[in-house]
This record gives C-alpha cells, structure tokens and sequence, in this order.
C-alpha cells in the first residue's frame, strides 16, 4: 500500500511541477494582452471610426480582439490552477504507518456487554433495592409482633403470648383437655401474672376484649376460668 502510493504522489509532484511552470506562462501571456488592452483603451477614441489600411484592413488589432484574446488566457489560468490544486492536494495523501499482516477474524467471546460484570451489577442492584424496600415496609408496618411492641407503643405490661389454635382444637376447655400444650403453659403463665398482680390490691374484676370478632375472647376468657376452677 505504501509503495502505491507513493508512486501516486511521485506522479503527481511531476504533474504538479509541470503546471506550475505552464502557470506561469499562462500568468504572463494572460497580463500581457490585458496590458495591450488596456493600452489601446487609454490611446484611442471610440467616437470617431478606427483607420484602416488601403487595402482595407485595420491598421492594428481592435478592442473587442484584444479583449477576447485576454479572457482566452484568464480562461486558460483558471483552468490550470485549478488542476494544480488538485495535484497538490494528491501529494499531500496521508500515509497510514500500518501494513496489513492477517485478515481480521471474528472474536469466540463477545467484548460487550460482560455477562458476568453485569451478573454481579445485577445481584448488587437487587439487593440494595431489596433492603430498601424491607426497610421501607418495616418503617409503614404497625402490626404488634411482640410483647416489646405493646410496652413501647402502649405503655402497659405484656401479661404473655397465646399461640393460635385451630377451630376444632379451640375449645372452651382446651386447658383441661391438653394441659401440656403450649397454649396451656401460655394461659397459665397470664393466671401466674394476674395473681403476682393482686398481692398490692385485689383484683374483683377482670374484663377481656380482643381486636376482631372471631370469638377468641370467649375461648380465653373460659380457658382462664377453667384454670382458675382447677386449682380452686
């Protein structure tokens, strides 16, 4: 590649180097015959009718062929330079400092994008949103979770935790019918608190409500009774 073009612009530095020199040939031939008609203009009176020869012929060349003669050679000028332009440009051809060794293959592995970097992009994206939006529903959430919750929140004493029971295990007597369940121990530990409770004033009633109305009340409010009676 570089030996063709080098060739190229050897060529066109001989090319430009010739019409430089016919430019300036061109350049004075052209302000040449200006010159004479200018001369003729300057020396001449377009009123009166131009002599001519016995023969019938002017005696020197008239205006209007000189003035052709001068727009011949601009003509020309003009012309030449702008093909010395051109040869010009052509010499100043940039030449890659590069040669072409082997043809180009196609990669095994794509360069973009990365599936691993954006794996771990993903799986670092994912987890900051995830946290956040867990804090954001921890933040919202008013749900009673712990006896902790009802000290901070309410400002009154947790007596203790009764685990849910089915509806067909849910009696009136679960107490009595499963003693060592855990919603047993649960109830037994609330009668032990309302006990410690009474020894600085007696407690004559003890009322029982609940958030919904599905009957949980009742069931504890006869489960307590029942373990009051049991142990007389």
């Amino acid at each position: 590649v570089r030996e063709q073009i080098e060739t190229k612009t050897d060529a066109a530095k001989e090319g430009g180097a010739w019409l430089e020199m016919r430019l300036q040939q061109l350049r004075t031939q052209m302000n040449e015959a200006m010159a004479k008609a200018q001369q003729f203009r300057s020396r001449h009176d377009y009123s009166v009718g131009i002599e001519a020869k016995a023969d019938g012929t002017s005696a020197e060349p008239t205006l209007e062929e000189l003035e052709v003669t001068a727009e011949t050679y601009q003509k020309m000028y003009e012309s030449f330079l702008q093909a010395y332009t051109n040869s010009v440009s052509q010499q100043s051809y940039p030449v890659a400092d590069a040669r072409v060794i082997t043809a180009a293959t196609a990669p095994l592995n794509p360069s973009a994008p990365r599936p691993k970097l954006m794996l771990a992009f993903a799986v670092v994206a994912g987890l900051i949103f995830g946290i956040g939006l867990a804090f954001v529903r921890h933040a919202f959430d008013w749900t009673i979770r712990s006896p902790r919750q009802i000290r901070d929140n309410l400002g009154v004493e947790c007596l203790g935790e009764l685990p849910p029971i089915g509806r067909r295990s849910g009696l009136v007597d679960q107490v009595a019918r499963s003693p060592q369940s855990r919603y047993s121990h649960s109830l037994r530990k609330v009668r032990t608190e309302i006990s410690l409770a009474e020894t600085s004033r007696p407690i004559r009633f003890l009322g029982l409500t609940a958030v919904s109305n599905d009957g949980s009340k009742s069931s504890v409010a006869s489960n307590l009774a029942t373990l009051y009676s049991m142990s007389g």
